[in-house]
């Protein structure tokens, strides 16, 4: 096991600069995902860390080892990539086993691995078949018991689920959760799927046009955004946004919206007195608003479509200011077409300033 630890990481092709300003460190154990939407720089960075790509400007240690100037199989990294990449004329055993032959490991020591590594994944059964004989969840199994044979200091995985149907990727990502809990190797995990990385992470790092915007645990990341992207990023459904202007009240401030009169939190409140008169934007969750006539932060609007999740429910209510989206208990008597009242909890609005900062949290 190993800390990866990257100081000032930058990756530029030519004039276009694809990562910049790259600090993070995963600690030794620790499973840290890089999540953002397509060409956040993301992979550019996981591939850094295996020494794909080349490294423009930083520092990159593995342990205690400068790593830029070291060759991948030089690492003691292994990387689980989207595709299976599985040889297939190869069995199970002989996929799994082939990188430890070209290291030239002893016979007995390669079947005791993966021997091990099948037992581990679940996949014993399958050790003489080949990738065409398998589903693609086994397939995916292969492709991982491929990387722990290596014993490696770190697991690299970009985006190992997607290729997988949505109900077995919920299967995949417990198994995969169980699985780095016992092995305790450092992992780094790159995804687009925030649920993904929601329930994967220890910490999760969120980047977007190359930078990483905040990184923290799941629950840090979406209780205290950093700035309006991952707010919105973070959260599904995704959270609330609506334009409004701050207005002095007191000591503190309001805010005024299209459709309701915003009175937040103390600590918020009192912050907010510094960009009186400012345009600003209101953020709240779904599951931080309810229905109640007089409600605080209350606004009325006429629903348009409700989506049944069993458990839940959420509503999605017309108002002055937009669709907003409402989570609602099972049994809640609301219906499509119906008007009513709603209102947000003060203590879980969330203020945008006009650079995008969370006035409370950025």
């Amino acid at each position: 096991m190993a800390r990866v630890v990257l100081k000032d990481i930058c990756k530029s092709y030519g004039p276009v600069v694809v990562v910049t300003d790259v600090n993070l460190t995963i600690e030794d154990g620790e499973l840290m995902v890089l999540v953002g939407p397509s060409g956040c720089g993301k992979t550019t960075t996981l591939r850094m860390i295996a020494g794909l790509e080349e490294i423009t400007s930083g520092d990159l240690y593995i342990g205690d080892r400068l790593v830029n100037r070291v060759h991948p199989k030089d690492r003691d990294i292994a990387m689980v990539f989207q595709s299976y990449a599985l040889y297939p004329h190869m069995t199970v055993h002989d996929n799994m086993a082939f990188g430890l032959r070209l290291r030239g490991m002893a016979a007995a020591e390669i079947d005791r691995r993966v021997r091990e590594a099948a037992a581990t994944l679940s996949i014993e059964p399958y050790l003489q078949r080949k990738p065409k004989a398998l589903s693609g969840g086994q397939r995916q199994r292969v492709a991982m018991g491929r990387a722990i044979v290596r014993n490696p200091a770190v697991f690299l995985f970009d985006e190992p689920l997607s290729n997988l149907d949505a109900k077995f990727r919920v299967v995949m990502r417990v198994e995969l959760k169980l699985l780095q809990r016992r092995l305790r190797t450092t992992t780094v995990y790159v995804t687009h799927d925030q649920t993904e990385a929601m329930t994967l992470a220890d910490r999760i790092a969120v980047m977007e046009d190359g930078r990483v915007g905040q990184c923290g645990t799941p629950q840090e990341v979406f209780d205290t955004p950093a700035d309006k992207f991952v707010a919105g990023f973070i959260g599904s459904p995704a959270m609330n946004f609506i334009n409004g202007k701050v207005v002095a009240s007191g000591g503190g401030a309001t805010i005024r919206t299209a459709s309701m009169e915003v009175a937040p939190g103390p600590a918020l409140g009192e912050r907010l007195a510094a960009f009186a008169g400012a345009d600003v934007t209101v953020g709240f969750r779904p599951g931080d608003a309810g229905v109640g006539a007089g409600a605080a932060n209350g606004f009325g609007g006429k629903v348009e479509v409700v989506e049944h999740l069993g458990s839940e429910k959420f509503a999605y209510v017309r108002t002055p200011d937009g669709v907003l989206t409402v989570r609602v208990a099972a049994d809640e008597a609301v219906r499509e077409g119906d008007s009513g009242a709603f209102g947000v909890r003060a203590d879980r609005v969330h203020v945008f300033g006009p650079d995008g900062r969370n006035v409370l949290y950025g």
